[in-house]
C-alpha cells in the first residue's frame, strides 16, 4: 500500500453546511488527527518529526521502552526553546511518561503559529548512558493561519 500526501487541512463528515437544527441537519464535518513518530535518542537532537503551520497539537506521547540512566530528563522544544512543548520530565522507567502542561504550553500546542515546527529532543539531567523509546506527536492538520479551512458558515 502506497502513501497519499495532500495540501492544507481534510475535512471529513456527512453534513458539510447546517440546514436545520435537528441532528443529521446540523454540520458535523472536523478536521484530519494526523500522527508522526520519531525514535529516542541519549542526546539532544532536532527529530524528524515537523509539524504542519498553524497545526494544532493534540497530544504528545513519550513511550520509554527501555529505562533510561536514572536522573536523565528530557524535554520537547521546537530548537529555540527547549520546553515549549513538554516540559522535563525524568525518564527512567519503561513505560508511556505523565506529562503536565503550562498554560504556554497550552497556548504553544492550540497553533504552533505560522511556520513548520520540528519538534527538538533536549536532554539534560544526568547523562544517559542507556535508554530507548519513540516520541509521537499527534496533531491536527488546519491552514496555516490556524483556522479549520474552509470554514462552514
Amino acid at each position: 500500500m502506497g502513501f497519499s500526501t495532500w495540501l492544507g487541512p481534510l475535512r471529513a463528515g456527512t453534513v458539510k453546511d447546517t440546514t436545520g437544527t435537528t441532528v443529521g441537519t446540523i454540520e458535523n464535518t472536523g478536521i484530519a488527527v494526523l500522527s508522526q513518530s520519531a525514535a529516542l535518542g541519549l542526546t539532544t537532537a532536532a527529530t524528524t518529526i515537523v509539524i504542519p503551520a498553524g497545526s494544532q497539537i493534540d497530544f504528545i506521547n513519550i513511550d520509554v521502552t527501555t529505562s533510561f540512566t536514572s536522573g536523565a530528563t528530557l524535554a520537547v522544544g521546537d530548537g529555540t526553546t527547549v520546553d515549549k512543548y513538554v516540559t522535563a520530565i525524568t525518564t527512567p522507567a519503561v513505560g508511556r511518561q505523565a506529562i503536565t502542561l503550562t498554560a504556554a504550553q497550552i497556548a504553544a500546542w492550540y497553533n504552533v503559529g505560522t511556520s513548520d515546527v520540528q519538534l527538538t529532543i533536549t536532554m539534560a539531567g544526568t547523562t544517559a548512558t542507556a535508554g530507548a523509546g519513540y516520541i509521537t506527536a499527534i496533531y491536527s492538520l488546519k491552514d496555516s493561519s490556524g483556522n479549520e479551512s474552509p470554514k462552514n458558515p
